[in-house]
């Protein structure tokens, strides 16, 4: 177990019992200088592997040496900024490997990597790896799982156990390598003290429990917890690889308004303060404590002048609002659902999806086309460029003949998607062109 002025870690992984090799990988990053620990932070970070024997470990490798050495090289100011280009990096990284050798073609890697530093740290996330935080009372997972059947779950369309048994669970939509381009999720967490971090692959959580995950790393040291989380996954299954890093920090005692910052410090910032007020803030807590009781007091005497008749009519209204407004929200998931579906069925003929996407407008169902558009285009299932123009087309027609602004933004939405497709012929741009400039010109007459 590695230890440092402000945290402790361990990190460990496993080949499992079913596969033949271990596509899994990790890497951590210390800056030397204690004046770049600071302004930088620590890295660490897991990714695993997909596309063959020789194209899954490949992959996860190139993640975890160019996130390291693009984030150590960086002259980024902000760590999470050097973090996010640090993974759009290493995606750049493996697909022109695949690119450039047969073998390694359709390779792709997970990647979950975390940026330490005192006060806060930095989430990024492609995939389905996981990052967890561990309290004294529970277990939180931080990331998204990028697979059809959490997007599925976060769109309300499957519960959290049917996504967990789901069919698609293991389908990614995003991973690294697999597109020229690709969106990380990147975002800040913030820590207390007794609070601890997990970075993981889908073959820990996979085989073992949150119950147990939490109980294990709860109960002993980084290290310890490292070797019998890995022992309880393989003891279950070890279906698949298996990787594991748990970081202990030990939150800054500084309570000034610098510690307590979001924003990355600079250089600038670590300047000694020598007025004793900026570095310690004494809480009275007994004083604290009066000032809670004595306010929950105050309110408890204001509800008791309010007439229970009253009270009970307010909530008899806010249950009416719900029971009126439960049918409406089942239907807009079940419009949803239908459009979603019938725009996945490849049988489906271009004109027969658009249809549908028209009966949805006709019908008042603005809401559910822009949500089933936005999973449709996150599953990457047609990207043709005739099919964004046609769409991108009927909204313009739909928003400047009711003056809609809503139209117009979705019809600019399907432009620019359809601009991100290789252009099919100088003609095709053409009308990309003209239509560019019948929305700008619609948006100026509303």
């Amino acid at each position: 177990m590695e230890q440092t002025h402000f945290f402790s870690y361990a990190a460990h992984t496993d080949i499992g019992r079913k596969r033949k090799e271990n596509q899994d990988n990790f890497q951590v990053f210390f800056p030397k200088s204690e004046e770049e620990q600071k302004f930088r932070g620590f890295l660490f970070v897991v990714a695993d592997g997909m596309g063959g024997h020789l194209g899954g470990k490949t992959a996860s490798q190139l993640a975890v040496n160019t996130i390291c050495e693009k984030f150590k090289k960086s002259s980024e100011r902000f760590p999470q900024k050097a973090l996010k280009q640090s993974l759009k990096d290493a995606n750049t990284a493996i697909f022109n490997s695949g690119a450039s050798h047969a073998d390694l073609r359709g390779m792709g890697s997970t990647c979950t990597a975390l940026v330490l530093k005192p006060e806060i740290a930095y989430v990024a996330q492609v995939g389905d790896s996981r990052a967890y935080k561990i309290t004294p009372n529970g277990i939180r997972q931080l990331t998204h799982d990028h697979s059809i059947a959490s997007e599925m779950e976060r769109k309300g369309m499957l519960s959290a156990e049917e996504a967990a048994r789901h069919p698609d669970r293991n389908i990614l939509t995003r991973a690294l390598g697999v597109s020229s381009k690709v969106r990380v999720d990147i975002f800040p967490v913030e820590f207390q003290t007794g609070e601890i971090l997990l970075l993981c692959s889908d073959g820990l959580y996979n085989e073992v429990e949150p119950e147990e995950i939490w109980q294990t790393v709860r109960d002993f040291d980084a290290e310890t917890a490292c070797q019998k989380l890995i022992a309880q996954a393989t003891a279950n299954g070890g279906r698949d690889n298996i990787t594991a890093i748990i970081i202990h920090p030990k939150p800054a005692t500084v309570k000034s308004s610098i510690a307590n910052s979001d924003r990355a410090m600079t250089p600038e910032d670590n300047t000694e303060i020598n007025t004793p007020q900026a570095l310690t803030v004494e809480i009275d807590t007994k004083t604290a404590m009066a000032d809670t009781i004595k306010s929950g007091k105050q309110w408890l005497e204001k509800l008791n002048k309010i007439p229970a008749v009253f009270i009970v009519a307010i909530l008899a209204i806010i249950l009416l609002i719900y029971l009126i407004r439960l049918p409406f929200q089942h239907q807009s998931q079940a419009n949803q659902s239908q459009l979603i579906s019938a725009l996945q069925k490849s049988h489906y003929s271009l004109d027969e999806k658009l249809a549908f996407i028209q009966h949805h407008i006709d019908t008042g169902h603005l809401v559910e086309v822009t949500e089933a558009l936005d999973f449709f285009e996150s599953l990457n299932l047609d990207t043709s460029q005739l099919f964004q123009k046609e769409l991108a087309d009927m909204y313009l027609r739909l928003g400047h003949a009711e003056r809609d602004e809503n139209h117009l933004r979705l019809a600019e939405r399907a432009y620019l998607k359809a601009l991100e497709c290789e252009p099919q012929q100088d003609e095709a741009q053409q009308c990309l062109d003209i239509l560019r400039t019948s929305v700008h010109r619609s948006f100026s007459e509303l």
